[in-house]
């Protein structure tokens, strides 16, 4: 049901170009050494795949699960990538494990979907759309990238399986790539992979101190 409702919220967001933004509180806790459980999930599964026709396969999603004696500080960055390096970012998500209404919750559950949307003065922009669903609710926010009409296949990396990070540095977690070429490989996220890419847009947890 909360998943449901996180992706009505992101449909909800494409239909109309509107954004619902949270401002939340300054984490006040670390992990030095936490772990962080990253368990794959299917946005459409069970009575939500009646919405997949509206978001288009440009989606994904994942939940987080931390291990450790506080809660880590952990950053969602919207990394740009071009020619295999990293050029900058374009949006961020503060504190994604914080949950207004239980402090001590420990997992999180992470919607992205990517859509191109026509724009009279470009050609086009990519609306991406970040879905937080926590017990206690679901908050939405969407970013918007212009188009590059030179790149014309595009493919999302994810993972396939659960894996365990550490709260540490900068980790991907989910991202799109595209190309010129008009053929495209399947992306991961090694570092091999990644400085072969193109382009891509990298959704990036990042744990500071």
């Amino acid at each position: 049901m909360r998943r449901m409702l996180g992706l009505l919220m992101i449909l909800c967001l494409a239909l109309t170009g509107c954004a619902d933004e949270e401002n939340q509180p300054e984490p006040d806790s670390k992990a030095e050494s936490a772990k962080i459980t990253l368990t794959p999930v299917d946005p459409f599964e069970g009575e939500a795949a009646k919405l997949k026709n509206f978001l288009g396969t440009m989606t994904g999603g994942f939940k987080l699960r931390y291990e450790g004696d506080g809660k880590p500080n952990a950053t969602l960055n919207l990394d740009l990538w071009e020619n295999g390096k990293k050029v900058g970012s374009f949006g961020s998500i503060m504190d994604v494990f914080f949950d207004p209404g239980d402090p001590d919750n420990r997992e999180v559950e992470i919607i992205m979907s990517i859509d191109s949307v026509p724009a009279a003065a470009q050609g086009g922009v990519d609306s991406i759309k970040v879905g937080i669903v926590h017990d206690s609710g679901t908050g939405v926010s969407t970013f918007t990238r212009p188009v590059d009409p030179k790149l014309t296949a595009r493919g999302l990396i994810h993972y396939s399986e659960p894996v365990t990070l550490t709260a540490t540095g900068d980790v991907p977690v989910w991202g799109m790539h595209a190309t010129s070429t008009n053929s495209i490989r399947s992306g991961d996220f090694t570092q091999e992979a990644l400085s072969g890419m193109e382009w891509g847009m990298i959704a990036t947890l990042r744990f500071d101190e």
